[in-house]
């Protein structure tokens, strides 16, 4: 069975349908937080599970991922400098060191913004990521975020205001 939706969000109200998928991954942790091609942050929470590709062997994923594609972001804990996407390639392994800040903390909550459909997530341990669209969302042809679930869907979200819920059989920019 193929489960596929795509809404149009035209005021603050069309936020609640969206905002019940995302928030299914509140309450649980992430355990892996990496860059992907690209340099897209990946985030994978909850259950670690093997992948079945043999050129995966021995590697897990999480049961939900969320990944970025091509926005803007920026991770902030109140105990430590910020890191942000704009960090240069000289940076990448202090960059790198400040992304696993995220491994082992618990999702707290979320928030979807309106009209733009960037996302911040609030940690435990005070630690806040900020996706944010590009400025001309208008003209971004790609999702801004993506969150694939336990249950083989994938969220996608944006361009523009709208996002889709779509059946899906593989996680993000690695084969399975």
């Amino acid at each position: 069975m193929t489960i596929e939706l795509t809404h149009q969000i035209t005021d603050i109200k069309g936020i609640n349908q969206l905002y019940a998928i995302a928030s299914r991954v509140i309450g649980e942790t992430c355990w892996k937080a990496t860059l992907s091609y690209g340099d897209e942050l990946t985030l994978h929470f909850g259950e670690q599970i093997p992948y079945t590709h043999p050129s995966m062997a021995g590697k897990h994923k999480g049961s939900w991922i969320l990944g970025t594609r091509g926005t803007a972001w920026q991770l902030n804990n109140p105990s430590d400098a910020s890191a942000t996407l704009d960090t240069k390639a000289a940076m990448l392994d202090i960059f790198k060191r400040e992304l696993r800040q995220l491994e082992g903390n618990i999702l707290q909550s979320l928030k979807i913004d309106y009209p733009v459909l960037g996302l911040t997530l609030n940690f435990s341990q005070g630690i806040h990521l900020t996706i944010t669209p590009p400025v001309r969302y208008d003209e971004f042809d790609l999702p801004y975020w993506e969150l694939f679930t336990p249950d083989h869907q994938v969220l996608q979200v944006g361009p523009q205001s709208s996002w889709s819920l779509i059946q899906s059989d593989r996680s993000p920019s690695t084969p399975d």
